[in-house]
C-alpha cells in the first residue's frame, strides 16, 4: 500500500509545513479539513510534528549554551593552523589547478572524451600509414639486376626500332662502399 494516494500527495508538503507553524492560513483550512477525514496523514501530521518541536524551540535550548574563552581561543587556534597548512604555496597552485579542470571539464566531460578519441585514432591512422608508407618505398626501389635487364631490354629495343634518340644511361652504382681491399690508400699530407 502507497503511503499517500493520489489525493494526499497534494497535501504532503502543506503538511509539513502546519507541523513546523510556518503555513499561511488560506492553505491552512483545506489542510486541515483534509487532516480531519484522513487517518493516513494524521498519522504522518503527527510523526512530522514530533520530529520537527525540538527544531521550533532551538533558540530556546541553545541560548544557555556559552563558550569559556579557553574553548574558544583553542578552536581559533586550530582552526588557523588548519587554514595555514592548506594555504600553502604550493597546494595553492595545485587547488587552483585543480579546480580551473573541473570547472573546465567536468560539465563537458564527455565532449573532452569524444575530442581525445577523434585524435587518438587520427594519431594511430597516421602513424599506421608512415609505416606501410616507408615500407612501402623501401619495398619499391627495384634491383640492380632489374635496372640492368631493363636497360638492356631498352638498348635491344632502340637497335630493333632503329632509334638512337635514347641516350643509353649507366646502371646506378650499388650504395655500398667497396670493400677494403679494393679501396687506394689515403696519403696523409703533412
Amino acid at each position: 500500500m502507497r503511503l499517500f494516494s493520489t489525493g494526499c500527495r497534494r497535501h504532503r508538503a502543506s503538511i509539513c509545513l502546519l507541523a513546523a507553524g510556518a503555513l499561511e492560513d488560506q492553505p491552512r483550512t483545506a489542510t486541515e479539513n483534509h487532516l480531519a477525514a484522513c487517518a493516513t496523514c494524521q498519522n504522518y501530521y503527527a510523526s512530522v510534528k514530533l520530529a520537527s518541536s525540538p527544531l521550533a524551540k532551538w533558540e530556546e535550548t541553545f541560548s544557555r549554551i556559552e563558550v569559556d574563552e579557553a574553548l574558544q581561543a583553542r578552536w581559533t587556534k586550530d582552526f588557523s593552523a588548519k587554514v595555514t597548512a592548506v594555504h600553502s604555496p604550493g597546494f595553492t597552485v595545485v587547488f587552483s589547478l585543480l579546480d580551473w579542470g573541473h570547472a573546465m571539464f567536468w560539465p563537458c566531460r564527455r565532449v573532452w572524451a569524444g575530442f581525445a578519441a577523434v585524435w587518438l585514432t587520427i594519431l594511430a591512422v597516421d602513424l599506421s600509414s608512415r609505416e606501410s608508407a616507408q615500407t612501402l618505398a623501401q619495398n619499391s626501389r627495384p634491383s640492380t639486376e632489374m635496372v640492368r635487364a631493363y636497360l638492356e631490354q631498352e638498348g635491344l629495343l632502340v637497335e630493333w626500332t632503329g632509334r638512337n634518340q635514347t641516350p643509353v644511361v649507366e646502371p646506378p652504382k650499388p650504395l655500398l662502399p667497396p670493400p677494403r681491399s679494393e679501396q687506394r690508400p689515403q696519403m696523409i699530407r703533412s
